[in-house]
């Protein structure tokens, strides 16, 4: 892999639940190493990565899943958060959406801050903007000195229309942050959305992660030498005091990296799957990202900027049970990086991960590059700990791989049948992409079961996401509340664009060296009573027309109709500034040193069909280029395995990618 010269120095580390990885560029070569993560010190795991490079990198673009464990553990804070009087329940309440209409006991969202953790304030104002209420300022100065007491180390603020009027909340958030020295986060700062409870919520979450970000990011900034950015969930990289403003916008950020990478292969239509040893992360793409505003992250609302990704709790470290209904189950509970699975040796509980070790998947003495040998004797004792007398070894084995094809497969068909989108039309045929470090264990048999022929396992697929932010934008995105309809609101539109480029260039102008920010404005919409908005994308000329015939092009797009008779709603604009992504593309392979003979390392005793077979194993880094290779076979590398069924056949491009076909 090769990049420009004033880029040498940049490194890509995406820090996730098992492991933490690091890509980088040294000599005009990639380089690439995974360390175990650290879940009480995961800057610990980044630093050991950093230790790998001979030289301090000129910046470190860095994936982290700290803050989506704080929300997921319920690890946060401690925080408190200022509300209109009256109002006190909107984070408890919700939506209140019945998710599951034929559940007969419904679960509702967990909110993060909890019933005493909110103080009323008289303070309101119409959704003119006029002040209807105003608090003494005696009662705001014993209101500081209560927050102050009672040990909390950030603080939230929510006002009623504060989205399309934000002064009054704004002055608040200033008061409370002099009188007790706390960060403070305003709702109306960290999003435009005028809906009260996905923006209270988000200013929930920001105080919630401020105290966990804050310190990863101290512990960080003390022992790297190197200047750090990380990646947004929108897809770009943003400084760590832009996080500290608004600490949501990292909270998917790892699988946003992967995204990114499948999207460099230059395919027009992919499936991707980021499987790795806690979580598997899946993502249709069709020719750019997928970007949406109502993603959730635990039950709780996100209304940000992020790539459209859909997670479940499928990974290597994924525990294998038997539930109270007697029956075999997987996940989502995860066996993490400690103790990890069973095979690590270190008293983990029965996982996938041994599963797939057991059933001859996995190499005990080839797995991160031959620097962690497996146990499979361990695998073997926690296994006859879950099953007890109720099953064999072996039938335990096929259960737990078609439970994970299984959930592998409904979370690929939640994002493309589930959406109307059918992945294997032949005419609109989607590839599908594993990497992760266990993404291709199951990815061809995955492509199978939703009627796909062709499987992409790219080059270095075990650290893909980490790669994949070599390759990310400097970024910046800005918004503001209109709420008016369309032919009323052309001079707010105006108004605030400038406005907004304004603060995009002042935002980026440290890393406007050589290059200028790419701008892109968009609109959301709705037609007036609407609850729900499309957002929708304006370029040119601004002017009423243009924004009702891309609204209505993009309604009738979605939901094969219009309501010629409703008016039509401007409810906010939003700019996003890029500076682009260095370029980073793989050379072609050597074909030194590659020959089919010395390839072969071996074989493996494979469970398959329900019955035990030899296959070869073959190491990918001496597979000659366009050579086929059929199944069944493993193809094993540093930090991913290929496994090839019956009936599918490979070949390495001259990039060095597998293409696998069915």
């Amino acid at each position: 892999m090769e990049l420009k010269e004033q880029i040498l120095h940049r490194a890509g580390i995406d820090s996730g639940g098992t492991f933490t990885d690091i890509a980088w560029i040294e000599d005009g070569k990639l380089r690439t190493a995974k360390v175990p993560s650290q879940s009480h010190a995961p800057e610990q795991s980044v630093l050991a990565v950093l230790d790998k490079l001979n030289s301090p990198p000129e910046l470190v673009c860095h994936g982290t899943t700290v803050g989506t464990n704080a929300i997921l553990a319920h690890r946060g804070g401690p925080s408190k958060m200022v509300v209109t009087s009256g109002f006190r329940d909107v984070l408890a309440i919700g939506r209140g959406e019945r998710l599951n209409l034929y559940s007969i006991s419904p679960e509702r969202h967990t909110p993060l801050l909890a019933d005493s953790d909110i103080y009323e304030i008289d303070l309101r104002i119409d959704s003119s903007g006029n002040l209807i209420n105003i608090p003494t300022e005696e009662y705001i100065v014993n209101l500081s000195e209560k927050i102050k007491n009672s040990g909390a180390k950030a603080v939230s603020v929510g006002i009623i229309h504060s989205s399309a009027h934000p002064d009054s909340e704004v002055d608040l958030a200033i008061k409370l942050q002099s009188l007790t020295g706390l960060p403070v986060f305003a709702s109306s700062r960290l999003a435009a959305s005028a809906r009260e409870y996905e923006r209270w919520s988000l200013a929930a979450m920001a105080g919630y992660l401020s105290p966990v970000l804050g310190q990863y990011f101290a512990n960080l900034n003390h022992a790297c030498s190197s200047p750090l950015t990380f990646m947004a969930s929108s897809g770009g990289l943003v400084p760590p005091e832009q996080v500290l403003d608004n600490p949501p916008v990292c909270v998917l950020s790892g699988p946003a990296g992967g995204a990114l990478a499948a999207m460099s292969l230059g395919l027009e239509r992919v499936l991707a799957l980021d499987m790795g040893g806690t979580s598997t992360d899946v993502t249709l793409l069709a020719g750019s990202l997928p970007r949406t505003r109502g993603t959730e992250i635990d039950g709780l609302p996100l209304p940000l900027p992020t790539i459209d990704i859909h997670t479940i709790g499928a990974g290597g470290g994924s525990i294998v049970k038997i539930d109270t209904g007697g029956m075999l189950a997987l996940g989502p509970e995860s066996a993490g990086a400690s103790p990890g699975p069973a095979c690590y040796g270190n008293d983990g509980p029965a996982t996938l991960s041994d599963i797939a070790l057991l059933a001859g998947r996995l190499i005990p003495d080839r797995f991160l590059g031959g620097e962690m040998n497996l146990d499979r004797n361990r695998s073997i004792q926690a296994i006859r700990k879950v099953i007890s007398n109720r099953m064999a070894i072996d039938e335990m084995l096929d259960g737990v791989i078609e439970l994970a094809l299984v959930n592998l497969t409904g979370a690929l068909r939640k994002i493309s049948i589930g959406r109307g989108i059918d992945p294997a039309i032949p005419d609109a045929m989607f590839t599908l992409v594993p990497f992760g470090g266990a993404g291709a264990l199951f990815a061809v048999e995955c492509a199978r079961m939703l009627g796909l022929n062709q499987i992409v396992h790219p080059r270095a697929a075990g650290v893909f996401s980490a790669l994949g932010l070599l390759k990310a934008p400097i970024s910046c995105e800005h918004e503001r509340t209109i709420l008016k309809s369309v032919n009323e609101s052309i001079e707010s539109v105006l108004s605030s664009q400038e406005e907004l480029v304004k603060k995009i260039n002042e935002s980026l102008e440290g890393w406007c060296v050589e290059t200028v920010p790419v701008l892109s404005t968009t609109i959301e919409c709705r037609y007036r009573g609407q609850t729900h908005t499309l957002e929708v994308p304006l370029d040119g000329e601004i002017n009423a027309v243009r924004i009702r015939d891309t609204f209505e092009s993009a309604y009738r797009t979605r939901y094969t109709y219009l309501h010629t008779a409703a008016e039509i709603e401007v409810v906010s604009i939003r700019l996003r500034g890029e500076i682009p992504a260095p370029h980073v593309e793989f050379p072609d392979i050597s074909p030194v040193g590659r020959d089919i003979d010395l390839a072969r390392a071996g074989t493996s005793n494979l469970r398959l069909d329900g019955s035990w077979t030899t296959i070869p194993v073959l190491s990918r880094d001496q597979v000659p280029v366009e050579t086929a290779i059929m199944g069944p076979a493993l193809i094993i590398e540093d930090f991913a395995t290929l496994y090839l069924p019956p009936d599918s056949v490979m070949h390495l491009d001259k990039k060095g990618h597998a293409i696998i076909e069915i």
